[in-house]
């Protein structure tokens, strides 16, 4: 009888179906993507399809951009007539960084400073200085823009910005950038 009934549990284990997932067998990591994508791959457009697959299933990951590429990041911008939108253009003068996000101070009596690196001085960094106990600080915000920048690349970015004042002046720069490489 104990026979019979481990004959019929292997049985029925080996003909019933596995479920199977794909990642056990399919690319772990972009890099595995691509190469087992490009197999056979003639075509520069193909190549492209491939490259755009891979990335939609293994995204890049936003990392802070150093600071010897946030500097070669500029930019005009300004706030609208009517004070509700600040609107401007950023160049990515960076040769192997793709922004994806910038965090924008805007602040009304901030003069920004550019910060020699003490360990490399050819790196300028942007900051701001610190007021005197005198100055008043009407307005000072921070606004986070998506984007995508790739290299030595332009693009136009407007934002929201709670009515600014039109009689009042302001400065702006870019506090922080984040992207990939």
């Amino acid at each position: 009888m104990f026979r019979i009934i481990l004959y019929s549990v292997i049985c029925f284990t080996m003909l019933s179906p596995a479920p199977a997932n794909a990642e056990w067998f399919g690319p772990n990591n972009y890099d595995e993507c691509i190469i087992e994508s490009m197999n056979g791959v003639q075509s520069e457009l193909a190549a492209t399809l491939v490259n755009q697959s891979c990335l939609k299933k293994f995204p890049p990951q936003k990392m802070k951009v150093p600071s010897e590429a946030q500097v070669k990041l500029t930019g005009q911008a300004s706030v609208g007539a009517s004070g509700k939108y600040f609107s401007g253009n950023i160049y990515n003068g960076s040769s192997d960084w793709i922004i994806e996000e910038l965090i924008i101070i805007i602040g009304e009596n901030y003069q920004p400073e550019m910060d020699v690196d003490k360990s490399n001085p050819e790196i300028k960094q942007s900051k701001f200085r610190m007021l005197a106990p005198d100055e008043e600080v009407i307005l000072d915000r921070k606004y986070k823009v998506e984007l995508n920048i790739p290299p030595y690349t332009i693009k136009g970015f407007s934002i929201p910005i709670d009515n600014w004042p039109s009689d009042k002046q302001y400065q702006w720069s870019i506090y922080a950038a984040y992207g990939h490489k």
